[in-house]
């Protein structure tokens, strides 16, 4: 049986290199930079290391390119590639065994180091070649009901993989092609909203297609730019937009939830924006609100809110190492949530019914995000329960 690794793909001599065609599999086993990979393994100082890097070839896993960007993409060869860091993934205390698990998973095609010998990085090929993006959301999110947090870079067809060495390599030259997929949520209207304007159909239109097709509207960004979109949100939004601005900002390679919420902090007290921004951008991006078939005439009136859910997510083995601290609050979303052990009630008092409805909805976009993970503590917390004790009363 053929290898499902026997494919070509774009290799470069180096970084800056243009594209050739290689051979997949046989990149793959050579040892041809061993030497120099071993080089930058020994090398303490980052910014040497990060120098002798740049002097090694690489490959896009993902496709022949007639240049290094997504654009650029003649073929897809059926496989997406999935990096594991180190520094990303400290809480995993058997890190150094965490190959031998995801070899046992049967989408893996390949798993070896990288170059810097403090991560892994492999290959697993998808059902859909058209739906790049929407598989490794899937991959990422099956990973992460683990505990495994993997790099976001190669959600992009065309992220570039420096060459590497791994004296026991993994392949499995017949695995099964990963059906999962991400699917978002269809829009479900909010019951704390009373009414919804032209420009909140618009803006929701545009972020259910930036969901749909997993777009990074805030890519090539700079951090005026990014905060331009905040601006022009919480002009229209103020509190509201929040939840919008995180929306549009997940698809960045370095999106961080605590530096959103304190750009979008400073963008709540700070110059007045206009929506006409957020709408340039979503433009420039492939993003038009009339695209959207979400929105008929007889969605006026929202009743519930839209949070981001996974479906279709491929299943781990039980051999996985699962984390304990898995099941608690995310450290960069803590100051996010003072107040989820507070009855709703109580709450409303400290704050007033608008402030603490805020919080409600704030609560529950963090249960819809990790709702993959039953153990989640903020799923049974007082305040959503008690919330949802008012409502049924």
């Amino acid at each position: 049986m053929e290898s499902i690794l026997n494919v070509t793909v774009s290799g470069y001599s180096t970084f800056a290199a243009e594209p050739k065609d290689v051979n997949l599999l046989s990149y793959l086993k050579s040892t041809k930079y061993r030497a120099a990979v071993d080089e930058i393994r020994k090398e303490e100082e980052p910014a040497k290391r990060k120098a002798l890097k740049e002097y090694l070839p690489g490959i896009t896993p993902s496709g022949r390119f007639t240049e290094r960007k997504e654009a650029g993409l003649i073929e897809h060869s059926g496989l997406i590639q999935f990096d594991i860091d180190f520094k990303e993934n400290k809480h995993i205390t058997n890190f150094a065994q965490l190959k031998e698990q995801i070899c046992k998973i049967s989408s893996v095609a390949y798993c070896g180091l990288s170059v810097s010998g403090a991560g892994f990085w492999g290959l697993v090929p998808i059902a859909d070649r058209s739906k790049h993006k929407q598989h490794f959301k899937a991959l990422q999110q099956a990973f992460l009901n683990f505990g495994i947090i993997l790099d976001a870079a190669p959600s992009n067809p065309a992220s570039f993989r420096y060459y590497s060495y791994d004296e026991e390599p993994y392949f499995n030259h017949s695995a099964q092609p990963l059906k999962a997929f991400y699917t978002p949520p269809a829009y479900v209207p909010t019951a704390y909203r009373q009414s919804v304007d032209d420009n909140e159909r618009k803006v929701q239109a545009c972020i259910s297609e930036i969901e749909r097709t997993c777009t990074d509207i805030t890519k090539n960004c700079s951090q005026t730019e990014w905060a331009a979109i905040g601006y022009s949100l919480a002009a229209v939004f103020e509190e509201t937009g929040r939840d919008y601005f995180h929306r549009v900002s997940q698809y960045h390679p370095t999106y961080s939830p605590k530096e959103t919420d304190s750009v979008y902090r400073s963008c709540l007290g700070g110059k007045k924006g206009d929506i006409g921004t957020f709408f340039k951008r979503c433009l420039d991006s492939g993003i038009k609100y009339m695209d959207s078939t979400l929105f008929s005439e007889k969605q006026k009136e929202p009743t519930q809110k839209p949070y981001k859910s996974y479906t279709h997510v491929v299943s781990a083995p039980a051999e996985l190492p699962r984390v304990s601290e898995v099941t608690l609050i995310p450290e960069e979303e803590q100051e996010q949530v003072e107040f989820y052990n507070q009855t709703f009630s109580e709450l409303c008092d400290a704050l007033g019914y608008d402030k603490a409805i805020e919080k409600v909805n704030y609560y529950l976009f963090l249960s819809g995000k990790h709702s993959e993970c039953s153990t989640f503590i903020i799923h049974t917390c007082t305040l959503l329960s008690t919330f949802k004790q008012s409502k049924a009363a």
